[in-house]
C-alpha cells in the first residue's frame, strides 16, 4: 500500500531550521516534534543528512523540552545519528551535573547504537504480519 509523507524540499527544510532558531522555546518545540514526525514518516530517513543535521542542533538546545523530543526521536530508533550525534552524547553523559536526566538517556542511546545490526535468517516460517504487531504489544 501507499501512504503519503512530507517531501523534503529545501524550502521545507530551511523552515524547520527556522523553527529551530527561533527565539521562542514553544517555537522551537513545535520545530523539534515536526522534525521527530519527518523521521517518523519513513524508515528511509533515518540517517537523512539534513534531518540529522537538524537533529544535532535541536541536542544542543537550551530548552530541556526540545532536547528531550530530539532524544526521544533517537532513543525510538527514528534516526540514527551521525559521528556529530555521537559527540553530542558523548558529551551530555560525561556532564551529568548539566544534563541530569538527558545524560541518562544519552548513555541508554550510546548503548543501544553500540552494536552493529546485521539481518540473520530465521528458520521457520515467515512471521505473519497480525501476530508480529500483536506480539510488538505484547512485549510493552
Amino acid at each position: 500500500h501507499k501512504k503519503d509523507i512530507v517531501q523534503l524540499t529545501d524550502d521545507y527544510v530551511r523552515t524547520l531550521e527556522n523553527y529551530l532558531n527561533n527565539s521562542n522555546v514553544k517555537i522551537r518545540e513545535m520545530g523539534v516534534k515536526e522534525l521527530m514526525a519527518r523521521f517518523q514518516e519513513h524508515k528511509s530517513r533515518a540517517n537523512d543528512v539534513a534531518l540529522t543535521n537538524l537533529l544535532n542542533k535541536a541536542l544542543q538546545d537550551g530548552s530541556k523540552a526540545v532536547r528531550f523530543v530530539a532524544l526521544a526521536t533517537l532513543d525510538a530508533g527514528y534516526a540514527e545519528g551521525d559521528a556529530l550525534t555521537k559527540e553530542i552524547l558523548q558529551k551530555m553523559q560525561s556532564s551529568k551535573d548539566v544534563f541530569g536526566e538527558d545524560a541518562l538517556m544519552a548513555s541508554e542511546i550510546l548503548l543501544k547504537t553500540a552494536g552493529n545490526k546485521v539481518e540473520v535468517e530465521v528458520p521457520g516460517p515467515a512471521p505473519d504480519k497480525k501476530d508480529s504487531v500483536k506480539n510488538n504489544t505484547e512485549k510493552k
